[in-house]
């Protein structure tokens, strides 16, 4: 693709990616009959990319940099639940992103400790806020928020 997309296969892709490239890459291989190129001279700099980059806040080569840097997947020691009334399909593509990056998924919700205490490494996730579902993890403590911090926390990788 010529610019970055928010897709499963494009988000889950850059926990594992060596290199991002644009349309130009695979032609130039197939044109020089190697693998060999340099693939930092491919990298998605183009007006959609920029756009795709604004919209979001965030600069893709240095998402990128952070990424490879990084020692620990971005979610490592985190834990993702999502409220009943999420769509599946949107929680298991979502799911996927976040795993793909070092979350674990949990399929419920725990309770609160007897002083109070949650456990401050879940991110819940849910779809509509005044549903009783996200009202009823609200109540034990926890914050609630829709896909996009899941989405925009690994293209910003913060």
């Amino acid at each position: 693709s010529q610019q970055p997309r928010r897709t499963l296969k494009y988000i889950s892709g850059m926990a594992t990616a060596r290199h991002i490239v644009n349309d130009n890459w695979p032609s130039e291989c197939v044109k020089k009959k190697t693998l060999n190129i340099d693939e930092s001279k491919y990298f998605p700099n183009n007006k959609a990319t920029k756009e795709f980059e604004k919209k979001y806040k965030f600069k893709l080569k240095k998402a990128f940099k952070t990424l490879r840097e990084r020692k620990e997947p971005l979610f490592d020691g985190y834990k993702v639940y999502f409220t009943k009334e999420f769509n599946v399909n949107a929680k298991k593509a979502i799911g996927t992103m976040a795993q793909s990056h070092g979350a674990a998924l949990m399929s419920r919700i725990p309770k609160s400790t007897a002083n109070g205490k949650i456990d401050d490494n879940i991110i819940c996730v849910g779809e509509k806020i005044h549903h009783k579902h996200c009202k009823n993890v609200a109540k034990k403590g926890y914050a609630i928020y829709n896909k996009e911090i899941i989405i925009t926390s690994i293209l910003r990788q913060e």
